[in-house]
């Protein structure tokens, strides 16, 4: 493995993914009773908000880190209708998005509503560390789009030339 080859949108894509693995085993809402501890849920508890932006992010992470560190893994461009570089912003951006949802959609989880005074359901500090992890990848795969050479298919700067 030659790590020499990445470039710093490599780097923050799959940064992004490895960190944002590990916030799924940080608390993502915390709960605290009136008088008692509390309790916490993870990431590994949402599928749609955690599993899918884990397995969106994977996706990113292996169509443009993973052919650039093992000889022989090509993956084909364009993957489905989309350019490579298109596709792992896509999913990346969809990633951070999924997240940024999970944000501003509180959980508040089956408390009943004789007891929401007495109980304080808050974000955790995983659901706050995944989506800057989401985001970083986004923003690498961002890099990677308008990086000329690696898109394929974007514009170039060459000047038009006459008819």
């Amino acid at each position: 493995m030659d790590f020499s080859k990445l470039k710093p949108s490599d780097w923050l894509v799959g940064g992004g993914t490895v960190v944002f693995l590990i916030a799924l085993f940080l608390p993502w809402y915390k709960a605290e009773v009136d008088g008692f501890g509390g309790g916490s849920v993870n990431g590994w508890s949402y599928f749609l908000f955690g599993i899918i932006p884990l397995i969106l992010l994977a996706f990113a992470t292996v169509a443009s880190v993973v052919p650039k560190l093992t000889d022989g893994v090509n993956i084909p461009d364009p993957v489905g209708p989309l350019p490579k570089a298109q596709a792992v912003l896509v999913a990346a951006g969809a990633a951070a998005g999924i997240v940024l949802l999970r944000i501003l959609i509180k959980d508040d989880g089956d408390v009943p509503s004789i007891l929401q005074d007495e109980i304080d359901i808050s974000r955790g500090i995983g659901l706050f560390l995944g989506f800057l992890a989401a985001a970083a990848a986004a923003a690498g795969a961002f890099m990677k789009f308008q990086d000329k050479e690696e898109a394929g298919s974007g514009p170039s700067s060459a000047p038009p030339t006459p008819f």
